[in-house]
């Protein structure tokens, strides 16, 4: 929990054009529980009325399957109207998710966008998403039990671990990003 807490980061989710929610990399061509859990809650989202339309972000990480692919797959099967239902199939990390969704946003003038992630991931993808979502409006977040859940399971360690490395590498790789490090440090 302490190693966690200050990772999350959430705002209300606000009257948006679009949820946009981002792909967890598939396992042996399918979605993780993380993955899963991250469309419910877009599809929460959209069922509460947030947004009229869902932007799945994911590449293809398994040869001949995007992650986009298979998100659709499982909101069609959940009773979702394809129509609802826009792609970005072409990152294959956070900020080429956010990268080609703002791209695809402005392509459509999308310009109210809430991002559903998992709970420890929401630190990074809001400093990602203010890089590339400068002149939108922006909410971000994720599911309040989902994140007691996901501190309550012992795999949520390595998900953490792995957070702090990935802001590590994302504030050297790209320096628009060490704001991430002090928000980390004074919990903004």
């Amino acid at each position: 929990h302490f190693c966690a807490r200050p990772l999350l980061r959430s705002t209300v989710p606000r009257a948006a054009d679009a949820i946009l929610v981002l792909g967890h990399r598939p396992q042996n061509g399918e979605l993780t529980p993380q993955g899963r859990a991250r469309l419910d809650h877009g599809l929460a989202l959209y069922r509460a009325g947030v947004a009229k339309q869902l932007i799945v972000s994911g590449g293809e990480t398994t040869p001949g399957i995007s992650e986009a692919a298979l998100m659709h797959s499982y909101l069609v099967a959940a009773g979702l109207d394809e129509s609802a239902i826009l792609l970005e199939d072409r990152s294959l990390d956070t900020y080429q998710n956010m990268r080609y969704s703002a791209l695809l946003a402005d392509s459509l003038s999308l310009r109210r966008i809430h991002i559903a992630t998992s709970p420890y991931h929401t630190l990074r993808s809001s400093c990602v998403a203010e890089l590339f979502f400068a002149e939108h409006g922006i909410s971000y977040g994720d599911d309040p039990t989902l994140s007691a859940a996901y501190l309550d399971q012992w795999y949520g360690l390595y998900h953490v671990g792995r957070e702090y490395a990935a802001l590590l590498y994302y504030g050297l790789r790209y320096p628009a990003l060490r704001s991430c490090w002090q928000r980390l440090y004074d919990g903004s």
